[in-house]
C-alpha cells in the first residue's frame, strides 16, 4: 500500500507542486533582472517611435531646473558600439557619477525604419554610431563628438570619456574622479 501510494505522489502530485515552484520563480526573476534606467536618462532605450523633438523640450525643461547640459546619444539597437558605450558608462561609476553631476542623457533612434532626419537635420553631419551631440541646458547646440575618438581598441577609454565630459560639463565644479582600476 505505501509504495503504491509513493508512486500515486511521484507521478501526479510531485510534478504539480514541482512546476508551481518553477512558475513562482519564473515570476520572481524577471524583476531581479530589470536593470532601473539612470537618473540622468531622459530618454534611456532608442526607441523608433519616439518624437525626439518632444524628448528634447522635456529635456530642455528638466536641465535648465538642474541647471546640466544634454548628451544626446544617436545610434539603435542594432549598433554594437551603442551597446557597449550603454554598458561601459554604467559599469564605470567615474563616468558615471559626471554624467549624474553635469549632464541629462537622452537616446535618439537611427534605424533603417526611422533616421530622424527631420531632428537631426538640425546637427551636423553624423559619420558614425554611436554619435553625441552636446547642447547648453536651453537646447542649444555645443559640440558634436564622434565617439569614435573616445575609443581604445575593443572598448572605451575611460581616461578620453572622462576627459570629454569635463571639458564640455557645465558648471565650475572640480572633478577628480578615481579611474576604474587605479588607486589615484
Amino acid at each position: 500500500m505505501r509504495s503504491s501510494m509513493w508512486v500515486l505522489f511521484s507521478l501526479f502530485l510531485a510534478p504539480l507542486l514541482f512546476s508551481s515552484s518553477l512558475k513562482a520563480q519564473e515570476k520572481e526573476e524577471p524583476a531581479a533582472f530589470k536593470e532601473e534606467p539612470a537618473a540622468f536618462y531622459v530618454v534611456a532605450e532608442y526607441d523608433e517611435t519616439r518624437d525626439p523633438a518632444a524628448d528634447l523640450q522635456v529635456a530642455v525643461e528638466r536641465a535648465q531646473k538642474e541647471g546640466k547640459r544634454i548628451l544626446i546619444q544617436v545610434g539603435g539597437e542594432w549598433c554594437g558600439w551603442c551597446k557597449l558605450l550603454h554598458g561601459f558608462i554604467h559599469d564605470h561609476s567615474s563616468v558615471s557619477e559626471i554624467i549624474h553631476a553635469e549632464y541629462l542623457m537622452m537616446k535618439v533612434n537611427w534605424s533603417r525604419e526611422n533616421h530622424n532626419e527631420a531632428f537631426l537635420g538640425q546637427f551636423p553631419e553624423i559619420r558614425g554610431y554611436p554619435h553625441i551631440f552636446v547642447l547648453e541646458k536651453d537646447g542649444s547646440f555645443l559640440h558634436s563628438q564622434n565617439t569614435g575618438d573616445l575609443e581604445e581598441g575593443r572598448s572605451y577609454n575611460e581616461g578620453i570619456l572622462i576627459e570629454f565630459l569635463k571639458e564640455w560639463a557645465g558648471s565650475t565644479r572640480s572633478f577628480s574622479p578615481r579611474l576604474e582600476g587605479t588607486s589615484q
